[in-house]
């Protein structure tokens, strides 16, 4: 091969090299232009999807307000970047609340939802009741609870709103609670558990059902409640009734054991 032949194969490879190179630089070019591009646009969508407005939605508007003023949002925080559970999830330490969930409304609010807990016992301390749901959920102290929840007296509560109440007595007070759900008339019921062989529920008259420990409980205390309501359409209201016997004992008002005799002048 000549040295003629050789020279021009070299030029056509230094051609041909160049040509790559300034096909890399251009797609090089244009690779970093598309991403300053969108580096930029994406930087704008964060900036316009900045949450400026959190919305709370509930079935109480209490509770409602207590979680807005409750959620704090980092200045950074966006509807396209940010993880908004972590802002929902604020709402659930809430002691009120459930559960909770989030909605983005664009370009810059977020909708936080919450589910209110459900109080369903009212544990009395001191004249003050720990209102708290069917899995033990300790919601808010209050000194008139509703009158569909079941009091339960003389367990000396020791939990706060925001903590939990398990164990025996809890159940047991779900199971008296549960007996009566359809005994509106003799509301607001009270169940006492300061004297556990003597355990007693307590219809808004006053009227005493002694139920002791057993684990019958959700029966006898269906057969008292039944009792006070039957006795008073007769006009012939219960004072007390004692459930351990074989057969129930009624007693009436006037007559009650459990009450000493009004002192003679």
């Amino acid at each position: 091969m000549s040295e003629e032949m050789v020279m021009g194969d070299v030029r056509l490879q230094e051609r041909a090299r160049r040509r790559r190179t300034a096909r890399m630089a251009r797609i090089f070019a244009f690779g970093l232009v598309g991403a300053v591009g969108v580096g930029i646009a994406f930087a704008a969508l964060v900036a316009v999807t900045r949450i400026r407005q959190v919305v709370v939605v509930s079935s109480d508007p209490k509770l409602a307000e207590e979680v807005r003023q409750t959620i704090r949002v980092p200045a950074w925080a966006n509807l396209t970047t940010s993880k908004l559970s972590l802002i929902a999830a604020q709402a659930e330490r809430v002691p009120g609340v459930k559960c909770a969930g989030f909605q983005r409304k664009f370009p810059d609010r977020l909708i936080v939802t919450v589910e209110a807990r459900v109080p369903r016992l009212a544990f009395e301390k001191n004249g003050r009741y720990l209102l708290v749901d069917e899995e033990g959920a300790c919601i808010a102290w209050t000194t008139r609870p509703d009158q569909a929840l079941l009091r339960v007296k003389g367990m000396g509560v020791k939990a706060e709103a925001g903590q939990r109440i398990s164990g025996e007595w809890f159940d047991r007070s779900c199971t008296v609670a549960q007996a009566l759900a359809d005994a509106e008339r003799f509301r607001p019921w009270t169940f006492d558990v300061g004297y556990p062989a003597e355990l007693s529920v307590i219809a808004g008259s006053g009227a005493r059902g002694i139920v002791g420990l057993s684990d019958d409980l959700e029966r006898r205390v269906k057969v008292f409640a039944e009792a006070v309501a039957d006795y008073e359409k007769q006009g012939k209201p219960i004072g007390l009734m004692e459930l351990r016997t074989e057969r129930p004992i009624i007693w009436p008002e006037d007559q009650r054991p459990d009450k000493a005799p009004a002192a003679q002048p």
